[in-house]
């Protein structure tokens, strides 16, 4: 009887460990989830265009991008310029940015076969998702550096 007590007792301790893990689990993803994901590419080494792109920064389903003239543009940036996120600013070149703001990087866009031969490329599967859009031609910028 005592042997059947003790294994009632430590079922009951397992359940309510993993309960808690998955819900410590589920709270870190959760968090991990709210902040902007950034495209990237590796940091240019034979320098960058230099086009100017100016813009007001927004979210797309948690994905940072660039809204021009109503167009959706999903900007990557390389990889040393990407800085802390939250879930509406984030830093790119040492300066923090805020949702809604209006931004100005050079660089150069491409349309969705010509940024797939770039390699190295960083992106979440909703950034993605973005340029599977049946109107995603030039809605790909690589942003080499802030304009002044």
């Amino acid at each position: 009887m005592i042997n059947a007590i003790r294994y009632v007792n430590r079922s009951k301790t397992l359940r309510t460990l993993t309960v808690l893990l998955l819900t410590a689990s589920l709270m870190v993803n959760g968090c991990a989830q709210n902040r902007l994901s950034v495209a990237t590419f590796p940091d240019p080494t034979d320098g960058c265009p230099q086009a100017l792109l100016t813009g007001t920064l927004e979210s797309d389903h948690g994905c940072l991008v660039i809204i021009r003239d109503g167009i959706t543009i999903l900007p990557f940036f390389p990889v040393s310029a990407v800085g802390a996120t939250t879930d509406n600013s984030v830093v790119l070149y040492n300066v923090k940015f805020q949702l809604g703001d209006t931004v100005r990087f050079g660089g150069g866009s491409y349309d969705y076969a010509g940024i797939q031969k770039i390699g190295g490329l960083k992106a979440s599967d909703i950034c993605l998702s973005i340029l599977q859009q049946d109107d995603a031609d030039e809605r790909v910028y690589l942003a080499c550096g802030p304009s002044v």
